[in-house]
C-alpha cells in the first residue's frame, strides 16, 4: 500500500482538526439555542451561558489558540519525520506541564480561598438568588439553581419523616433483630 506524501498528510490532519472544530462550533450554537428554549434569555442574568464562560474561555485560550497553532504542527512533523519517540516526549512534557501549572493554580485559589471565603458566599447567594428571579421559560416551573431541588427533598423529609412503606419497614425490623441476636450470639 502506498504511504501518502507528508504534505499530504499534515493537509488530511488539517482538515479533520477544521471540521471537528466546526462540528463543535455548530454544536455549542444548538447548545445556546436549547438553553435559550428552556432556560429564557429574559432576565437579569441567562445563568446557563455565565456558567459556560470561563470554561469556554479557558479552552479558548488553550485548545484553540495555543494547541492548535502550536503544538499540533510540530507533533505532526516529527511524526512525518519518523521521530515518534520525540513527538510523544513533547506531548508528555506539554501534558505534564499543562498538568502541574493548572495543579499549581489550583493549589493557589484554595490557599487564598479561606480569607474571602465569606465574600465569596454572598456573592454566590446573590448570584442564587438572581438566578431564581429570573423569569422562568415555562411559568408552571420556577426556576432552580443547583441543589435547590435536593434542598427542599431534605426540608421535607427533616419536617414529615422519610416515607417507608410497611414492607420495608418489616424487613428492616426484622435485620435489626437478626443483628441484635448475632452480638448476643
Amino acid at each position: 500500500m502506498e504511504e501518502r506524501a507528508p504534505g499530504r498528510r499534515l493537509a488530511w490532519s488539517t482538515a479533520i482538526f477544521s471540521l471537528a472544530t466546526g462540528l463543535s462550533r455548530i454544536l455549542g450554537l444548538v447548545r445556546e439555542i436549547v438553553a435559550a428554549y428552556y432556560f429564557s434569555a429574559t432576565g437579569k442574568i441567562n445563568a446557563f451561558t455565565v456558567a459556560f464562560q470561563v470554561p469556554n474561555l479557558i479552552r479558548a485560550l488553550v485548545a484553540d489558540a495555543a494547541l492548535s497553532s502550536a503544538f499540533v504542527p510540530v507533533f505532526s512533523e516529527l511524526l512525518v519525520a519518523g521521530d515518534r519517540r520525540r513527538a510523544w516526549r513533547v506531548a508528555s512534557t506539554l501534558f505534564w506541564l499543562m498538568l502541574l501549572g493548572l495543579g499549581g493554580l489550583t493549589a493557589l485559589f484554595i490557599v487564598i480561598a479561606p480569607p474571602h471565603a465569606e465574600a465569596a458566599k454572598a456573592l454566590v447567594t446573590d448570584y442564587l438568588d438572581s438566578i431564581r428571579a429570573a423569569a422562568p421559560a415555562d411559568p408552571q416551573h420556577p426556576v432552580l439553581a443547583p441543589g435547590d431541588r435536593a434542598h427542599k427533598v431534605r426540608a421535607q423529609s427533616e419536617k414529615r419523616g422519610v416515607y417507608l412503606d410497611d414492607g420495608l419497614w418489616a424487613d428492616l425490623q426484622k435485620l435489626a433483630a437478626e443483628s441484635r441476636k448475632e452480638k448476643v450470639s
